[in-house]
């Protein structure tokens, strides 16, 4: 697998119900897209993603994954361009505050999930300029978040 650049088990059924192991994924040297949607898998999201630093797209949406997206491992993905954290059980902060060093993140989708507003976060101005932002559904969202107003491209 060291040379797989693409891997879409998405609707497979092969991981249905289980969580992700903590190797085999993550053994890839220069992934590009990783796509594992429709799987209904379960637990965080392995730690050792956050080696998984030449991922463009990665889309986990539609299964039932936990955990608060500001401990996981997916604010490492440097090269990130499109996430598609959609239809799970993640906590988002609405300020994406955990994301705001991801200079290429493009795209992001984080619809029917909690979202939740932070007691205490930072002004800072984040490296991306998103052109599709996607959040809605559960939780308390708060005001509107101070990033939007530096995204010229939505």
């Amino acid at each position: 697998m060291t040379s797989l650049e693409f891997l879409s088990l998405s609707n497979h059924g092969l991981l249905q119900g289980r969580t992700l192991p903590n190797q085999g994924l993550c053994e890839f040297v220069h992934p590009q897209e990783l796509d594992l949607r429709h799987n209904n898998l379960m637990g965080t999201l392995p730690s050792c993603f956050a080696n998984l630093t030449p991922l463009r797209v990665l889309d986990v949406s539609s299964n039932k994954f936990t955990g608060d997206i500001s401990l996981s491992p997916v604010k490492s993905l440097i090269s990130i361009q499109k996430l598609r954290l959609t239809n799970n059980h993640f906590q988002i902060p609405l300020s994406l505050e955990p994301f705001f060093n991801l200079s290429k993140l493009k795209r992001f989708y984080g619809e029917n999930n909690e979202i939740y507003a932070e007691t205490n976060s930072h002004s800072s101005t984040p490296k991306f300029q998103l052109n599709t932002i996607m959040l809605s559904c559960c939780g308390d969202g708060g005001i509107l978040p101070e990033f939007l107003h530096h995204q010229h491209g939505l």
